[in-house]
């Protein structure tokens, strides 16, 4: 059973469609990316696959409901405090208030934390932006999701 599932995609932002009657699944274990030009609707799939945008018509389907980890292209700008606080914003439990396993959640913040090189009590906004970008990606693995998107620049091709 596929962990996520695009049925007859349609999308338009205003002109041409971006996605016109498109299908995508993506299976358990499967690796993919995503290569094309800027403009040609890569970050806008990935807004579709984690809810930030919805389709005009079609179906998004994610049995099971998979857990979703997602780095984005852009840091944002709106992000304040501390790495530890940024990372364990990656766990709903951390962010909902949940106590039910408070101790095990910071232990598996500061587990990534310490993985990823990081300094937990470093104001976020001091960092270097590639450290911003590992601060990210740290949050975007602490859940260890059953999918990870990672939105990278691809100004080269």
């Amino acid at each position: 059973m596929a962990q996520i599932e695009l049925k007859n995609i349609t999308l338009s932002l205003g002109g041409a469609p971006v996605f016109d009657g498109i299908n995508l699944r993506v299976e358990p274990g499967e690796r993919m990316a995503l290569v094309g030009r800027n403009g040609e609707g890569k970050t806008t799939l990935l807004r579709l696959l984690t809810g930030e945008m919805a389709p005009d018509a079609g179906e998004i389907l994610q049995p099971g409901n998979p857990r979703l980890g997602f780095l984005p292209q852009e840091v944002p700008s709106h992000l304040a405090g501390t790495v530890w606080e940024i990372v364990a914003q990656g766990l709903p439990s951390l962010v909902d208030g949940n106590q039910e396993d408070t101790w095990r959640d910071h232990h598996q913040v500061d587990q990534v934390l310490s993985r990823a090189k990081l300094e937990a009590d470093a104001p976020f906004d001091q960092l270097s932006l590639g450290n911003r970008r590992r601060t990210l990606l740290a949050r975007a693995m602490v859940g260890q999701p059953d999918v990870l998107l990672l939105d990278e620049p691809t100004n080269h091709l």
